[in-house]
């Protein structure tokens, strides 16, 4: 396929960009790693390890794992118990982003464990902090395996502490991780209370990579509203953060939801191109869990386009991969697209087979359970004044969106 003198010129700046990003990055991680080979001090060493860890977890996480461990085996040596905790930690956010889920909540919980344990012991709060950041953690993976009722009771756990703790980043983020839960629900209103409250609490200038996720929240949640001017103003605008912050993660997530976009306004061939920079991404950094989600837009994007061969090929791969991590949200969808391609191809006997695949993971997913921990949320957080300032906050920000745009 030709490329247009537009489409060449924004490759060009793409591979510059990320090139410059990519040199500025190694420029560290050698430094760091020089910084290491002199170091002759093991709790020092073990810091070096895990900055190098954090350079490299979304990049190459297979290498920064690699570093982690080499940490964890000098704390262990030198029985360092804090620093076991913070590997730890850290380790259950590598696993999750690789979409080894079980594997994560097991690091967490290790944390958690030697957490509690330091704050029972000196009786102070300063490991609060810890545990709020874990309880984070643990609802984004127990979100990731569908199990929405967990997730929410985690997120709850952290914000009590981050409200006792008056910590505006901590409850920015949970404000987010409760939306993303709510949006799973399809509550839209709640869905954008939240994310809008995170921004409120970041101010104008916070945390650039947190509006990054809250700009693509708000964009789904605008998305599955059909209002697609507002979505792309959002995913743009997240785009922007993810390719100057190069967040490898983000920029993956951004080409996703402008491709599910895109397929939504009938842009086909613009969205199998957004859905396979992703892919390419989600590759690199081997993000299993987000590439289900890609997988399920590449085969839905296929069907509209009448290719329901190559559909199938892609909702396939997204039904092998969901099981293999136990993404649950992912495989419901594939199964439901499944369905209705045998059901058009008059291949009953797998149509049905599919439907009733996904009518029991749909029933799986959102129980009774979930509904009642969403409804305590609700009720805790939220008051007849407060949705009323909210709505008026909702329709200002939308407002101004579109008189920006």
């Amino acid at each position: 396929m030709k490329c247009s003198s537009v489409q060449l010129v924004v490759l060009i700046f793409l591979i510059f960009f990320l090139t410059e990003s990519f040199s500025q990055d190694q420029v560290r991680i050698d430094s760091l790693k020089r910084e290491l080979k002199k170091e002759k001090n093991d709790s020092l060493k073990i810091k070096i390890l895990n900055k190098i860890t954090w350079e490299l977890i979304d990049s190459t996480p297979d290498t920064s794992l690699f570093y982690s461990n080499q940490a964890l085996q000098i704390a262990l040596k030198i029985h360092y118990t804090l620093a076991e905790a913070e590997i730890y930690s850290t380790q259950g956010i590598l696993f999750r982003n690789k979409s080894e889920f079980d594997t994560a909540i097991g690091f967490c919980q290790r944390a958690l464990v030697i957490y509690q344990d330091l704050a029972d012991k000196n009786e102070q709060n300063q490991f609060n902090k810890s545990i709020a950041q874990l309880y984070n953690s643990l609802g984004n993976i127990n979100i990731s395996k569908g199990n929405y009722s967990d997730a929410t009771n985690y997120y709850h756990k952290a914000l009590n502490i981050y409200e006792k703790e008056e910590n505006t980043k901590g409850k920015a983020i949970t404000f987010i991780n409760i939306g993303t839960v709510f949006m799973k629900q399809r509550d839209h209103k709640m869905a954008l209370e939240y994310n809008f409250r995170a921004l409120s609490e970041l101010g104008e200038n916070g945390d650039e990579e947190l509006k990054g996720d809250i700009y693509n929240n708000l964009g789904g949640v605008y998305y599955e509203q059909v209002k697609d001017s507002l979505a792309l103003v959002y995913y743009l605008k997240s785009l922007e953060i993810d390719k100057h912050l190069n967040d490898k993660q983000g920029l993956a997530i951004s080409y996703l939801n402008i491709g599910n976009l895109l397929s939504a306004n009938m842009e086909f061939e613009k969205a199998v191109e957004h859905y396979f920079k992703a892919i390419q991404i989600q590759t690199e950094i081997d993000d299993k869990g987000f590439m289900t989600y890609t997988l399920v837009g590449l085969g839905e994007t296929y069907q509209k386009m009448g290719d329901l061969d190559r559909a199938i090929i892609y909702l396939k791969k997204c039904v092998d991969l969901s099981l293999q991590i136990g993404a649950k949200k992912s495989l419901q969808d594939a199964k439901k697209e499944l369905s209705n391609i045998y059901a058009k191809k008059k291949d009953f006997k797998q149509a049905i087979y599919n439907h009733k695949s996904y009518s029991n993971i749909k029933d799986s997913l959102f129980n009774e359970s979930s509904a009642k921990s969403m409804n305590e949320m609700q009720t805790k957080y939220e008051s007849e004044k407060k949705e009323k300032e909210i709505d008026m906050l909702t329709k200002d920000n939308e407002l101004q969106v579109l008189k920006t745009a």
